[in-house]
């Protein structure tokens, strides 16, 4: 199996969506992994990072094969710490649901992390 396959099936298994569930604040979308690759592009690689248990972020890879994360200055390996405003421990969490109180449907917003600062940006979904 190819990595840029195994990595996408382990991210998959990261974020699997059942039913969006409302929560109190008002879920207005829900959001798969498929979703946050598929806005990046078809040829950027994701990998999970952990750090004492919990999931610290994703590691994306090949960010020049997407004209989004280029023109956002994303350089190879760069981790991406929030969707939606949500930090990855939160959605890992709860089982993988993204739970959006913004419309997701054209767009999301993602952060990620560098050495001292953090980014934050909204991709555009296909």
């Amino acid at each position: 199996m190819k990595t840029t396959t195994r990595s996408l099936m382990i991210l998959i298994a990261t974020f699997t969506v059942g039913a969006p569930a409302l929560e109190p604040s008002g879920c207005l979308s829900s959001l798969t992994l498929a979703d946050v690759a598929a806005a990046m592009g078809a040829k950027v690689r994701v990998q999970p990072v952990f750090s004492d248990g919990a999931l610290k972020g994703w590691r994306v890879y090949e960010t020049r094969n997407s004209s989004q994360l280029s023109a956002q200055e994303i350089i190879e390996g760069s981790l991406m710490t929030h969707v939606c405003g949500i930090p990855a421990r939160e959605i890992f969490a709860k089982g993988g649901d993204v739970c959006c109180t913004v419309d997701a449907s054209r767009e999301v917003q993602v952060t990620f992390k560098f050495s001292e600062h953090e980014k934050q940006f909204t991709l555009r979904r296909p």
